[in-house]
């Protein structure tokens, strides 16, 4: 048996990609997360210094966490625009991908390479409302379920759940 996913490998694909990947980090890791706390604890720090009477510092203080702010805010735009202009470069950039989950493993390949990953290589997976992540290594590969051909999401979970350990 094998499942096969067809799609474009394009700038929505690493996108969706990128958000998967960032909804797998934990939760104080998110900068979803980490933005608020920051400027929580900037406003926190700020008053405690004033009611202490340090206003020079507290200026000070309010200054390095803004900067902390924005530069937290900055990193992963600066991060993810760097690396999907890199991908734009890449001769598969825009091309179709058919990946195939085989008894063997991963099988992708795209108009000018070919790559292939066994399950004992593959880490974990994770189930997404709209797909599969197969992490192994440090990379990770979004599997749509708006991709599948011939086959439904139900079958793929089955498939990828009976080769490697499947989080929901």
């Amino acid at each position: 048996m094998s499942i096969e996913y067809r799609f474009i490998y394009d700038e929505s694909y690493y996108r969706e990609s990128l958000a998967r990947s960032l909804a797998q980090l934990p939760l104080l890791l998110r900068p979803s997360v980490q933005v608020p706390a920051m400027i929580v604890a900037g406003a926190v720090g700020w008053y405690w210094l004033r009611i202490v009477g340090l206003t020079s510092i507290g200026t000070a203080f309010v200054g390095l966490a803004a900067v902390a702010i924005v530069g937290r805010l900055m990193m992963p735009l600066l991060i993810g625009s760097a690396m999907l202009r890199h991908l734009r470069k890449s001769p598969e950039f825009g091309g179709e991908v058919t990946t195939t989950l085989s008894e063997t493993g991963l099988d992708s390949t795209a108009p000018l390479s070919q790559g292939t990953v066994e399950w004992p290589a593959i880490q974990n997976a994770i189930r997404h409302v709209d797909g599969i992540m197969l992490q192994y290594g440090p990379l990770r590969f979004w599997l749509p379920d708006a991709a599948l051909k011939g086959s439904t999401s139900d079958e793929a979970i089955d498939f990828v759940s009976a080769k490697t350990e499947l989080r929901q």
